[in-house]
């Protein structure tokens, strides 16, 4: 009792245990940008970082696929590689050559808002990148016989994702979802149109959207901020303003279909599309958590039931992306199947996932789980240089600046009965269209619901 009553008393001598830490909200990533616009309504971002010695700059005009002219699909995307073909100082090649000069990579890629090219260099290269990048807005020279030797790479771009399972299903989605508008098309555009692009139309474009107030400068990285600023300012203030370019044709809603094609692909594939909220809005990022509860992760409610309940889906092939676009965008689900398992049954299953979500909204326990992967991939995406100049000059380029830094909070705000109801807004059965890839020499067809327009696809509806 003697033993009891001294380590008893030396106890109580022992601080009293703190109370349980609340977990600390990540750390900003986009902490520390800032924004500038020029007189020219050019929009300059720069965010200093000194953790590694590497210099991101990227520009982005706002301007992508939907902005194409009748007639010249595709023609957004086969001026992004023009620009690399040749500038007033710069010759076919010299801009690789300039980045491979100063240790750096470069890359461009276009979506149907907008058109990005970055550049992730050696602080040193950041002033002779700049001077490029000037001249991408005005002094581009669009060589004829560089635009037909270019035409070549770019329809062979076109014919590869046609042949690709999932690309050939696009075509089919997307005129089921929009009766015209800029999104009707995708990206890369239609052969024929490509094919016909000559420099005058590029030529109009390009001057058209290429003007400093249609486009974003994003920098991040190895130097001084307030010097970032002075070298963007006396490469850019000087360029002319121009006339503000033609806004997008606003996307009219499709009558909403079933399609099925054909495919050499050794599996069945079935996507479910709809129509989307537009980008940076409330429901947009509700969809995002939407998305990460049926498809992303092994736990995730389509991927738990398609592949390890039902055996319908192989693990890895049940995806769920919510895509955002500036008037409005693409939620879709994405699944391809286990040999020889039923499309009807897979096809059922993810449409009963979606109803049940839109009925019932999910636990919290579940919610938390989707936050914690949005979290994560957000902060991932963000962890290098190259990742905050693209996504701050992405959401920018949209009309959404606030985005950056609020999205993670947003995240935290979202409840269950949100997330619902947002799903019973824009995943509804006349918002939908429903995409078949059958293997040649598959099943019959699945049969289609009598409310649908179904159609059995062939080429391109174009």
């Amino acid at each position: 009792m003697k033993n009891i009553l001294r380590w008893a008393a030396l106890f109580a001598l022992l601080p009293a245990a703190p109370a349980a830490a609340r977990p600390q909200a990540p750390p900003d990533p986009f902490r520390g940008l800032e924004r500038r616009v020029l007189p020219n309504g050019l929009t300059v971002l720069a965010l200093e970082d000194r953790r590694l010695p590497r210099a991101s700059a990227v520009l982005a005009l706002r301007t992508g696929s939907a902005h194409d002219p009748e007639g010249f699909s595709g023609l957004a995307h086969f001026l992004e590689h023009m620009v690399f073909k040749g500038t007033r100082s710069h010759k076919p090649g010299d801009i690789d050559r300039l980045t491979l000069r100063h240790g750096g990579e470069n890359n461009a890629y276009t979506d149907p808002d907008v058109t990005t090219f970055w550049f992730r260099v050696h602080p040193d290269g950041l002033d002779p990148v700049l001077d490029l990048l000037a001249e991408i807005l005005g002094a581009c020279t669009l060589d004829a016989a560089e635009l037909e030797r270019e035409r070549g790479p770019v329809l062979r771009e076109l014919e590869a994702e046609l042949d690709d399972p999932w690309g050939a299903l696009e075509p089919h989605l997307s005129a089921a979802l929009y009766r015209d508008g800029g999104y009707r098309i995708p990206t890369l555009g239609r052969p024929e149109d490509v094919r016909r692009i000559s420099r005058d139309p590029m030529a109009a474009f390009y001057k058209a959207h290429y003007v400093p107030q249609n486009a974003v400068l994003a920098l991040v990285g190895d130097f001084d901020k307030d010097r970032a600023f002075r070298a963007a300012e006396a490469r850019f203030a000087s360029l002319p303003r121009g006339a503000d370019p033609p806004p997008a044709p606003a996307p009219r809603p499709g009558e909403g279909r079933d399609a099925e094609i054909s495919t050499a692909s050794g599996a069945d594939r079935l996507a479910v599309a709809f129509r989307g909220p537009p980008a940076g809005s409330d429901d947009d990022i509700l969809l995002d958590l939407a998305a990460a509860l049926l498809g992303e992760g092994r736990s995730s409610r389509l991927s738990s039931r398609l592949v390890y309940h039902e055996g319908l889906a192989p693990e890895g092939g049940v995806h769920a992306v919510n895509e955002s676009r500036r008037q409005g965008g693409l939620f879709s689900i994405r699944v391809e199947l286990a040999l020889d398992a039923p499309l009807e049954a897979a096809r059922n299953a993810v449409l009963e996932e979606i109803e049940r979500l839109r009925a019932e909204p999910p636990s919290e326990r579940e919610l938390r789980r989707a936050r914690n992967l949005l979290r994560a991939r957000w902060l991932f995406d963000a962890e290098s240089s190259d990742g905050r100049a693209m996504t701050a000059a992405w959401w920018e380029a949209l009309g959404r600046p606030e985005y950056v830094s609020r999205y993670l909070s947003r995240l935290e705000r979202a409840t269950p009965e949100a997330v619902s109801a947002a799903a019973r807004r824009y995943l509804a059965p006349e918002n939908r269209a429903v995409g078949i890839s059958r293997r040649k020499g598959g099943r019959s067809a699945v049969p289609r619901p009598r409310t649908a327009a179904a159609v059995q696809a062939a080429p391109p509806p174009w």
